[in-house]
């Protein structure tokens, strides 16, 4: 038996929803502000980007993930040295440094 003060339900949860979504700020004319375009109404999301002006915003677990892959294959890059394209110059842990930094930047 639970005392209803002490009963902290747990919220409902939404499955489904979208990795990404858009804020929609319409076809503006000219740089604004978000304060100035939401006084206006002229605000939305949508899971298409409409407009130039659309600004992505990506589910938080979908960032973390996107994170995690990324150190994995900076990390393997890093394990591998793949140095392509820069072999001949590596003469210091900078030379090196440098490289791997290029490579990372590649993909």
């Amino acid at each position: 038996m639970h005392d209803d003060d002490d009963f902290d339900p747990v919220p409902p949860k939404i499955h489904g929803a979208p990795k990404q979504i858009y804020l929609c700020y319409g076809d503006i004319e000219s740089d604004d502000t978000h304060e100035n375009v939401v006084r206006n109404g002229e605000v939305s999301w949508c899971e298409d980007k409409i407009n130039a002006s659309d600004v992505l915003y990506v589910a938080e677990a979908e960032l973390h993930a996107a994170v995690a892959a990324e150190r994995e294959r900076c990390a393997n890059l890093v394990k591998q040295m793949d140095t392509e394209g820069h072999v001949f110059y590596i003469e210091t842990t900078g030379d090196l440094c440098e490289a791997m930094a290029a490579r990372i930047r590649r993909g």
